[in-house]
């Protein structure tokens, strides 16, 4: 249990619980620490000196507790304030058991000073309610500072007058407890500690049971190498169904696509799997969350498959920053000219295809045509030749038989004349 230290005051009407003859006001000590009442003053001589004894004492219960003396004693009044204009009361009233400083008042302003235990049980409550009681009270810390009863519990540490135990806020288990209009234990050890401090408590909160579920701690639980696998073995912590799901879609469709070439190595950090996973209400781990400032293999992967747009809307690849229905329409575009260009080239080998046949089929028929032609001019020369042939042949014969006719004819003159 968390001691809280106060600096407390008489009332300042002189109001005691009782008017006595006894220097001790019933106790066994004069003016002890250890005493449940004190005298505040004395009036009188020596032989009829009174004492304006005044109750200090609460219990565990932080209900005044008088010397027994006084058990039927009506006046149970509460003379003691925590402002030194009169305000407040008994700084323990109502909080837990009362230790009294009067004889040393080392650490503390008043006419004396109280240390009050406040169980554990109500620690939480005495800083939520964020009371004028909890925020009044006040005593020196070891700097000389003044705190108040709340700073006491929230941030624990040392007094004057002795040690304040843990602190509420200092106790990792607590980290994310609201405590009020500051928020948690960790808006407030950030506001009036410093980051570095609540960071290095958030660190501490994250690694236990509770932490490990809390939402705020999942950037710390996915940060660092080696993530992936320890998201695998402890799918519960916060931020690992995120990153198991993201991995999941990313190598369901390697699958799907047939390409299988992605390491877990290339996927990046957990930024790159799941963007924003390290913005907003998260505790900071030790170095800061590397972002995915440049593009991961994973991208570049991407970036070679055919059927890019099959990664549009997974959150896994929305660092890449890609354009992913103006990527597949280029390509749409590109695929869709190439088909055109291999239909036109094709045209064209079969145009080019059936000139070259027809071409060829002509060239065929004019060579028909020529031989044609030279076998029929080969006919008609041969036909002229055998013709000049039969003509000189004829004009031979026909010499021959003039010539023999002549023959006759001359002989036959030459008959006549001789007889």
């Amino acid at each position: 249990m968390p001691y809280v230290y106060a600096s407390a005051w008489f009332e300042p009407g002189g109001g005691r619980n009782d008017d006595t003859g006894n220097s001790h006001c019933y106790e066994p000590w004069w003016q002890s620490d250890n005493n449940k009442s004190i005298y505040r003053r004395h009036k009188g001589n020596s032989n009829s000196k009174k004492y304006h004894c005044v109750h200090v004492k609460y219990d565990r219960h932080g209900r005044l507790s008088r010397p027994s003396a006084y058990n039927n004693h009506h006046n149970k009044n509460d003379y003691i304030r925590w402002d030194n204009n009169g305000g407040g009361h008994h700084p323990c009233k109502g909080v837990g058991e009362s230790k009294l400083y009067y004889n040393n008042k080392n650490g503390f302003d008043g006419d004396m000073g109280f240390r009050c235990t406040v169980p554990d049980n109500k620690v939480h409550s005495w800083i939520k309610a964020n009371s004028s009681h909890a925020n009044s009270i006040n005593a020196r810390d070891g700097n000389n500072n003044t705190k108040s009863m709340r700073d006491q519990l929230l941030f624990g540490g040392a007094m004057k007058a002795g040690n304040i135990g843990t602190g509420f806020c200092m106790n990792k288990d607590n980290l994310a407890v609201n405590i009020g209009p500051e928020g948690t234990c960790f808006d407030i050890l950030r506001s009036k500690q410093g980051e570095a401090l609540s960071n290095q408590k958030a660190r501490e909160y994250c690694k236990t049971t509770e932490g490990r579920k809390a939402k705020r701690c999942k950037c710390i639980n996915v940060s660092g190498s080696g993530f992936l696998k320890r998201c695998r073995a402890n799918k519960w912590w916060a931020g690992c169904d995120e990153i198991n799901a993201r991995v999941d879609e990313l190598e369901t469709l390697m699958k799907k696509t047939k390409n299988n070439i992605l390491s877990e190595d290339d996927f990046g950090s957990a930024d790159c799997i799941q963007p924003g996973i390290c913005e907003g209400d998260v505790y900071n781990p030790l170095a800061d969350s590397l972002a995915c400032a440049k593009t991961m293999n994973v991208c570049n992967q991407v970036m070679n498959m055919e059927n890019v747009k099959a990664f549009d809307g997974l959150q896994a690849v929305q660092s890449c920053n890609m354009d992913f229905a103006g990527e597949h329409a280029k390509r749409e575009k590109a695929k869709n000219d190439a088909r055109i260009a291999e239909e036109n080239r094709l045209i064209q080998e079969r145009k080019d295809k059936n000139a070259a046949i027809a071409k060829a089929e002509a060239e065929r028929l004019r060579k028909i045509e020529r031989e044609e032609d030279q076998r029929l001019a080969n006919e008609k020369e041969i036909r002229e030749y055998e013709q000049n042939q039969e003509k000189k042949k004829m004009m031979i014969t026909g010499g021959t038989t003039a010539g023999v006719v002549l023959s006759s004819s001359s002989c036959m003159l030459v008959l006549i004349l001789m007889g």
